[in-house]
């Protein structure tokens, strides 16, 4: 489902507004991280073993070692853990059986941390790591697998407030201030060979620490600063990703049964679900905060807009509707207006539109801004008199049929279509177009149609 955004009215900031709205991987965070000073704290993991009600497995409890990063592994304020490599090992789990005991590394900055992670793991004090790089020198002193469980990139972030750089303006917006750590070599190498390849200008803003380069960058010394996408930062987003690297699970040296056992389960893994990596790194990196990267201008802008009209032109639950006791207008696309409210400052009223035989007449006469609940399809837009915005929500669309009939043979049958999507099905003449999806089913039930679409949702 996407705003409609009405020709009538004029593309105005507002518009735009809504439209913006819809280790090489280190193991380091921009804000250094403390621990309570507890000595080898570990937690025992029994939450989620599926493999555990299997018969055949070899019960074995892996010790695994951590630093607290938000998406890739970290403990909640309950207890609980979460984050990519928590994900892909419990998926291990539903393989081998394993439980797990996470033990979480030593130090009072992020740098102590990730030196006690490596000894603890070249002491055999765990039995495995995540999140680590390969090269031959790391090869001779820990065990990898020959399949890496991801991918980490190079990448640019900028603040997710006021940010003078998109992703679809960084190539255009002259020569950048780029904020890097003067000591990342191999970083500085991606970032050239980049910014060579797409004729890209920019400078660098030296610094010494990781903080310093979240502090520059929110300063406007620098535009952009230079770090890890799957090390994500609070107040930041990823406007560009390149230098793409993989990242294994490693044990000590000598220590090949369990990485053996590794291999074979992400090769299974990769057999029965290939997208899995893909979708973890969707869940846990993708939408790492990015919001509503506005201008202090168009803050301002917004702030200062006058209300904005959205049409309803149709009773969609859940996505839209209106209580039958109340008249109030409730559902996704109310809450996407209040969650749009509350990031730009941007104001709405909801006009009911009624349905009429010429839609874009009637939104015109209705003289609204914006029409919610519009199916993604541009033919159904051009008919509106529509320009799209992103999309809010996605769904399914389903094929309902009366049980007496074949799905796989629908020729000569007669179909049930609700009013709103006529202009984005083919009709026939054996259709009937009826007022809601209600009226669809009930048709289709006591056989006066053969069959009807509907969403997931519906």
């Amino acid at each position: 489902m996407v705003v409609g955004i009405s020709r009538i009215a004029r593309f105005s900031v507002a518009a735009r507004i809504i439209l913006a709205a819809l280790l090489a991987c280190t193991l380091m965070s921009i804000t250094p991280a403390t621990n309570d000073g507890a000595a080898g704290r570990a937690f025992a993991d029994t939450a989620s073993t599926p493999g555990t009600q299997s018969t055949g497995f070899e019960q074995r409890v892996v010790r695994v070692g951590y630093m607290d990063i938000p998406g890739m592994l970290c403990r909640n304020a309950d207890g609980t853990l979460e984050g990519y490599t928590y994900d892909y090992l419990q998926r291990i789990a539903q393989f081998t059986g394993w439980t797990y005991e996470f033990v979480e590394a030593e130090g009072e900055t992020t740098n102590d941390q990730a030196i006690d992670l490596i000894n603890m793991l070249e002491d055999g004090r765990i039995d495995l790591e995540g999140g680590m790089t390969y090269s031959p020198a790391l090869d001779d002193m820990y065990e990898y697998p020959r399949n890496s469980y991801g991918t980490a990139h190079t990448s640019l972030f900028v603040p997710n407030e006021n940010a003078k750089i998109t992703s679809t303006n960084l190539f255009t917006e002259g020569p950048l201030n780029i904020a890097l750590s003067s000591s990342a070599k191999l970083r500085r190498e991606e970032l050239a060979y980049f910014c060579e390849k797409n004729n890209l200008e920019y400078t660098t803003v030296e610094c010494s620490t990781n903080n310093e380069l979240a502090e520059r960058t929110i300063s406007e010394e620098a535009d952009a600063f230079l770090g890890v996408d799957i090390s994500p930062v609070e107040g930041f987003h990823v406007v560009a990703t390149f230098a793409g690297r993989p990242f294994f699970f490693a044990a000590p040296k000598g220590d090949r049964a369990i990485i053996d056992e590794i291999d074979q389960t992400i090769e299974r893994i990769n057999e029965s679900n290939p997208q899995l990596q893909d979708s973890l790194y969707k869940k846990h990196f993708a939408n790492n905060g990015a919001g509503y990267a506005l201008s202090s201008d168009e803050a301002e802008f917004a702030r200062n807009h006058d209300t904005l009209r959205v049409g309803i032109i149709a009773e969609r639950a859940p996505l839209q509707s209106f209580d039958r006791l109340t008249g109030e207008f409730e559902g996704v696309s109310q809450g996407m207006l209040d969650f749009l409210s509350q990031k730009t400052g941007l104001s709405f009223e909801v006009v009911r539109i009624e349905r009429s035989d010429d839609m874009a007449s009637a939104i015109r006469e209705a003289g609204v801004d914006l029409v919610a609940g519009i199916d993604g399809n541009d033919t159904v837009a051009s008919t509106l008199g529509l320009s799209l915005s992103a999309p809010y929500m996605t769904t399914n669309l389903l094929l309902v049929y009366n049980r007496f009939v074949d799905p796989d043979d629908l020729s000569n049958r007669k179909l049930a279509l609700s009013w709103e999507l006529e202009s984005a099905l083919p009709a026939n003449d054996s259709t009937t177009i009826y007022g809601s999806m209600e009226e669809c089913f009930k048709a289709v039930n006591d056989g006066r149609a053969d069959y009807t679409y509907g969403t997931s949702y519906t």
